[in-house]
């Protein structure tokens, strides 16, 4: 598994079948195709199983950890 860190500059909370609607600080993201939601704020990257999209502007980095 990939650890994947992102950091969205503007938007609002929210997972919804496995898509991200955009987070306004970097988040820790799990099981995202299961729609968890995960909102936590200044947390470290975790490993997820699959992203599928990312609305709007993000700048995602992709580390393998």
């Amino acid at each position: 598994m990939k650890d994947l860190q992102i950091g969205i500059k503007d938007g609002h909370k929210g997972v919804i079948d496995g898509h991200i609607e955009m987070f306004d600080v970097h988040i820790s993201i799990k099981d995202v195709q299961t729609g968890r939601k995960a909102r936590q704020k200044g947390m470290k990257a975790v490993q997820i199983v699959r992203i599928q999209w990312i609305y709007g502007k993000e700048r995602c980095t992709d580390r393998n950890e």
